[in-house]
């Protein structure tokens, strides 16, 4: 005797019928069943099937508010990408630009209008050692 047998004759103990009966009398009293469920789900108030699953409810409510959560905060991380980005392409044209004034001001000609300014000239003899007495 299969478990759907012994099923069948608990909820059915007047079924004297042929196994392919009792399976379908099973299946009909189970489709009974469910049609009758969902009708009394339709009958009931929005209140108390919220009463009535509560955990789940408030595991939907949780669901949502970490969704939530989470796209505020990747909306919030691409904002500081995309300002992190424009400060990096700033701050390379700024380095750009310094360097390039930069290596302006150590050409030869440049330092050397920089040394006449101050008194300083470029030297026409070459520079000589001097000596002491030990």
């Amino acid at each position: 005797m299969s478990i759907r047998d012994n099923v069948f004759k608990q909820m059915n103990p007047q079924a004297t019928a042929t196994a392919s009966l009792k399976v379908s009398k099973g299946l009909a009293y189970w489709l009974r069943h469910q049609i009758n469920a969902i009708l009394a789900l339709r009958k009931q108030s929005f209140i108390q099937t919220v009463e009535k699953n509560y955990v789940f409810a408030l595991y939907i409510t949780f669901i949502g508010l970490v969704y939530i959560f989470n796209s505020l905060h990747a909306e919030r991380q691409a904002a500081t990408v995309d300002r992190l980005l424009k400060e990096n392409k700033e701050l390379k044209s700024e380095y750009m630009t310094l360097n390039a004034k930069l290596s302006l001001r150590h050409r030869q000609s440049e330092v050397l209008g920089a040394a006449d300014s101050v008194g300083l000239h470029l030297l026409n003899e070459p520079p000589f050692k001097l000596t002491g007495k030990k």
